[in-house]
């Protein structure tokens, strides 16, 4: 049982989390200097509030004024952090830059994608200082590593944002990592390299990723090695993602928090020796935070093992100095000091996963775990996995639902088979490794783990089989996820607290919950609408009515932009879809009254007339008189439209280039490639 005056570290960046969502959210574009003020004032608030001697009865008023400032502080940290990373260079101009290269994907031994901190851009003839992110993609692959200074003249644009529903957002995904640029570059100019922290780990992970291949590891169980013990996904294929994740098993292939605690697990028994004296902690304490951290870096530093490498130094400090850690304390003051590195972690999926995972795990594995305790060691450690599974599995519910989409029905298996195994092939990955890098060779220990590396490949293949593997295709709001994080937060208090109340919100949540998903459902099912993709070169169309659904589409559509596709028509409650490539196969199904006109498309829906113009001739001037919106496809037949006034809306499909639709200044048309996907009302 825990109680929140032993925790006031989690009392503390809760506000201050609050506040950098309300920043993010609703308080846009605010001048940090007012809001320093404001803060300010808080604080003398504060501080006055703190100096007084109040009742008894009046003590909220301390937690109160407290509560204030930290949530003011944390607006005003996520201000100041949107207002650094707010960058005016113009997008069509090419402008010569210089940066350091961060990271790199490899075509072969070349590099072919480049991730930059560029530290100047040339502004009129002088080189101005400006720190920010560029993804780079090379046109000639070039070798190049992490450490080397580059320059080039190219057009930084914004990174492109998702123009169809429910499509990834890779432009927000790389503003949260401080990426804000992106460039296509035709050469690029080196001046040396640093050798840091940085490129040194990218050189030793390279180095243990080609040791690996070397000593009889490939395919499958080296690509699953690399991502277990190195963070390195690049060799992982879809299939394989795919597996992990229905199984329940994602989290093993994204090194954590887990793969964090075996480490440091694994070394703090093998130094189980120092522990007498105060100097034998501190040099165990030492060698533990250098393992910790070194597997950190070298697995790339994601907020997952972020916040496991903060919370497991607070917990080797403290047996350094003989004390008591509170692990919920550890966690929080791991996220305060991650959230005043960068404040859009917050918002990072792995950032929530992980501390979700944890938190749960700690608030109630004790009290589960001491309902039963077996004899036997080998049940009591099962037993004691089960718990954890499912606590785990729990506390993350709402953001499984809420972004993936699916429930893994078998995660308990999953996780009583993986995580042992996960154990295992950490510990004989970091063996393997130190045996390759001092002495060149395995000693065959890499055809040991590469047994482990077949039966978890394996294991997880025939999970794949079992009958109802997951349940897909759950699409929930976010008031929804909401909701349900609430409700886990109700239970974790109940199993702790048993209180009625707490039990009460937690049904109540649910009940919110399935009431909302309902009235959701009969919303969709009565829908009826008409679309256009914005899919480069495919120009697709949407045709839904209740829960059926019709898509026009382009014979080589990519399986990228099928699976958007799917998505979307998942998202809206679509039982029955039929993908078509001819005009004539619309008629089949009659969902809306629809007439071939020389292989073009009326259709008539909600009483308003849409064309589809798919040919280069200019439709008849009759029909443009009487259709409400014009949907055309070639270039050619939008230019001739434009030049004549018509009272129907044009929309104009993602076969008509960008850098035409980006000279049309002053015209009246919706450009689906440049404005995102369209609907009718």
């Amino acid at each position: 049982m825990f109680s929140w005056s032993n925790i006031p570290l989690v009392r503390l960046v809760i506000p201050f989390a609050i506040g950098i969502l309300l920043s993010n959210f609703l308080i846009k574009d605010q001048d940090p200097i007012s809001l320093t003020v404001l803060i300010a004032i808080l604080l003398v608030v504060c501080c006055t509030v703190t100096l007084k001697q109040l009742r008894y009865k009046e003590r909220w008023i301390y937690g109160f004024t407290i509560y204030l400032t930290f949530i003011g502080l944390g607006v005003l940290h996520q201000t100041i952090w949107q207002k650094s990373n707010t960058l005016k260079i113009k997008n069509q101009e090419a402008v010569e830059w210089i940066g350091r290269v961060e990271e790199v994907n490899y075509r072969g031994d070349t590099a072919s994608l480049l991730k930059v901190k560029v530290h100047a851009v040339d502004n009129n003839g002088s080189f101005n200082e400006k720190l920010f992110g560029l993804t780079a993609y090379l046109k000639s692959p070039t070798k190049l590593k992490v450490g080397d200074w580059i320059s080039a003249k190219s057009v930084l644009k914004p990174i492109e944002k998702p123009l169809n529903p429910y499509q990834f957002n890779y432009a927000n995904f790389m503003y949260k990592r401080g990426y804000l640029r992106s460039t296509y570059l035709d050469k690029v100019q080196q001046h040396g390299r640093q050798v840091n922290l940085e490129a040194y780990t990218s050189s030793l992970r390279a180095s243990l990723i080609s040791g690996f291949e070397k000593a009889g590891i490939k395919d499958k169980e080296l690509a699953v090695l690399n991502a277990i013990s190195l963070g390195d996904k690049s060799l992982l294929n879809q299939e394989t993602r795919n597996a992990y994740a229905g199984a329940g098993a994602m989290h093993i292939l994204a090194v954590s928090g887990l793969h964090v605690g075996i480490v440091y697990l694994l070394f703090s028994q093998l130094l189980f020796f120092l522990s007498s004296s105060v100097w034998e902690r501190w040099i165990k304490a030492a060698i533990l935070l250098f393992v910790i951290w070194g597997f950190a870096f070298l697995t790339g530093l994601s907020p997952s093992v972020q916040r496991a490498g903060c919370m497991f130094s607070f917990i080797i400090i403290a047996g350094a100095l003989n004390r008591y850690s509170s692990t919920l304390n550890s966690i929080a003051a791991a996220a305060f000091i991650l959230l005043l590195i960068n404040p859009m972690i917050l918002f990072e999926l792995g950032f929530q996963l992980s501390f979700a995972a944890v938190i749960g795990i700690v608030s109630m594995h004790p009290s589960i775990y001491a309902i039963w305790q077996p004899s036997y060691i080998l049940i009591d450690k099962a037993w004691s996995l089960i718990v954890v599974s499912i606590t785990a599995q729990l506390a993350t519910l709402p953001f499984v639902l809420y972004y993936f989409h699916q429930f893994p029905n078998w995660f308990l298996i999953t996780n009583l088979f993986v995580i042992p195994l996960a154990f295992i092939i950490v510990a004989g990955a970091i063996l393997v490794g130190c045996l390759i890098l001092f002495f060149q060779e395995d000693f065959l220990l890499a055809k040991v783990l590469d047994v482990f590396l077949k039966l978890l490949n394996g294991g997880i293949q025939a999970m794949e089989n079992l009958p109802f593997f997951t349940t897909s295709d759950i699409w929930i709001a976010p008031i929804q996820a909401i909701l349900l994080g609430v409700m886990v937060l109700a239970i974790m208090l109940f199993i702790n607290h048993r209180k009625f109340f707490q039990l009460f919100t937690a049904l109540a949540c649910l009940a919110i919950f399935f009431t909302i998903n309902a009235a959701t459902l009969q919303l969709k099912r009565a829908s009826s609408y008409i679309g256009v993709y914005a899919f480069k070169n495919s120009p697709s169309y949407l045709f839904k009515k209740g829960q059926s659904a019709l898509v026009l589409m382009h014979p080589e559509i990519s399986d990228y932009q099928k699976q958007i596709l799917q998505d979307h028509l998942h998202a809206e409650r679509v039982q029955e879809i039929k993908y078509i490539h001819k005009v004539e196969d619309l008629f089949d199904l009659q969902l809306f009254e629809a007439k071939n006109i020389d292989g073009n498309l009326l259709i008539e829906h909600e009483q308003q007339l849409y064309y589809f113009h798919f040919k280069q001739d200019q439709p008849l001037k009759k029909l443009i008189e009487e259709v409400d919106y014009i949907i055309v496809e070639q270039r050619i037949a939008l230019e001739r439209l434009l030049e004549k006034e018509i009272q129907a809306q044009l929309i104009a499909a993602s076969s008509i280039p960008i850098w035409w639709v980006q000279k049309q200044q002053h015209q009246n048309f919706h450009a689906v490639i440049q404005e995102a996907y369209w609907q009718s009302k």
